[in-house]
């Protein structure tokens, strides 16, 4: 049988004291935030460059790829806040 009372509590609880500290919390939730952000813009991006895919089915690579983790900004400047009207469309200059 092991004597539990041997170990000394400063050793026991040393990942949990270090995870406890503010700046350690904060880094953490700041990279969770960021997974969490890039892992939906994959999803988002991929989704919606799922029928350009469906067209060309011979490079789909071409449409699922690692730059869809960014936020996809159009060559025309264009923000859509609907996808149910052409006119609902946001023009930057």
């Amino acid at each position: 049988m092991v004597n539990r009372k041997d170990k000394k509590p400063e050793k026991v609880m040393q990942i949990e004291r270090f995870l406890s500290q503010t700046k350690v919390m904060v880094v953490l939730i700041l990279i969770m935030d960021l997974f969490f952000f890039f892992a939906g813009n994959f999803i988002f991006n991929s989704v919606a460059r799922l029928p350009e895919m469906l067209k060309d089915l011979d490079n789909p690579k071409k449409y699922i790829n690692l730059s869809n983790i960014l936020p996809n900004f159009r060559a025309e400047g264009n923000v859509c806040i609907s996808f149910d009207c052409d006119d609902c469309c946001i023009s930057h200059i």
